[in-house]
């Protein structure tokens, strides 16, 4: 699996490490079981995507309480699929927690799940494992990946250099698949480089943290607009029904609770396509979803309520099926 940064965009028990008690796993959530993925997110169907959605608005919605569920079913994923779209949902969850002192334990219990991760035999477990490391805004992702650059895929190695150049702006000669003694003697020096700044605080800080920042950037690109969405409207044959009117509803709100609703209409074409209006978030509210009404004299009305995406973009198309009166 080749390894790209999050832009957008955890495991095996640790054999070896010293365990004095042992832990029980968590009961697995059913809303989380139920929620697979064995395909990139970008190939699933409409309906596909759509199940997927719902199905994380129902995990999100439960709060910070899930983040230990979430993180037992990225231990149980079974394909890196599954594995990064749950650690996207755990950066969601994470994110939505505002206070340091709430955060903590949960940050500890990831960065245990990222060391389990980190000394598995699996190159896709290791990946996903730095990853996981980087979820905390108090982080070790910069250590954690100068350690990376010595895992035995190449694809990591490269994956690792990529974060460290994006925090040091130098790459001290480390080439990924370069010959094993000139990738130690760069590894060498990336690690005395750590040496002389392990003391600094801004390396522990999300600006020094691209995985954080990726999937922050991830999380904008999504959540930050409402709309457009492409509307096929037809007849039960089939049949494209031109001259409808869609009429549409973009709703949002402040986290106290000030209201905005943005409303539209447009009609179809002669193909039976309409594009309702694309809208971009105002800073400090949140999209919470639109209400869709398609209509044509001679034809039932159709209400549509679409919620908000949290892994794809809330943009998309909707097909509606007018049935004659």
């Amino acid at each position: 699996m080749t390894r790209v940064l999050v832009v957008l965009a955890a495991l095996l028990a640790c054999a070896g490490c010293a365990a004095s008690v042992s832990v029980a796993a968590p009961a697995r959530s059913p809303m989380l079981a139920d929620l697979e993925l064995d395909k990139p997110i970008h190939e699933l169907s409409p309906g596909e995507v759509a199940r997927l959605e719902s199905s994380a608005a129902s995990v999100l919605s439960e709060g910070p309480e899930m983040i230990d569920a979430i993180l037992e079913e990225i231990r149980l994923a079974d394909n890196p699929q599954r594995r990064l779209m749950l650690i996207r949902m755990l950066h969601l969850a994470l994110e939505d927690i505002p206070s340091a002192a709430d955060r903590l334990a949960h940050n500890r219990n990831i960065e245990r799940s990222a060391r389990r991760m980190l000394s598995d035999q699996d190159g896709d477990i290791r990946y996903a494992g730095l990853l996981l490391m980087g979820l905390p805004q108090e982080s070790r992702v910069v250590p954690t990946a100068v350690e990376m650059l010595e895992d035995p895929d190449e694809d990591n190695r490269r994956f690792a250099l990529s974060v460290l150049v994006q925090v040091a702006g130098r790459d001290f000669g480390f080439r990924p698949g370069g010959d094993a003694a000139e990738r130690r003697a760069a590894v060498d020096r990336w690690k005395s480089w750590w040496r002389e700044n392990r003391s600094r605080d801004v390396y522990y800080q999300p600006p020094a943290n691209p995985i954080l920042m990726g999937f922050r950037a991830e999380t904008n690109r999504i959540t930050s607009n409402a709309g457009p969405y492409a509307v096929q409207v037809r007849d039960e044959e089939g049949n494209p029904i031109p001259d409808a009117i869609v009429a549409y509803s973009y709703s949002f709100s402040t986290a106290d609770g000030i209201g905005r609703v943005i409303n539209g209409r447009e009609t179809t074409d002669a193909h039976g396509r309409a594009l309702t209006g694309g809208e971009r978030v105002v800073t400090g509210f949140q999209y919470l979803g639109a209400q869709l009404i398609v209509s044509k004299i001679g034809y039932q009305r159709e209400a549509l309520r679409i919620l908000p995406h949290f892994l794809t973009p809330n943009s998309f198309s909707i097909e509606v099926v007018l049935e004659r009166q």
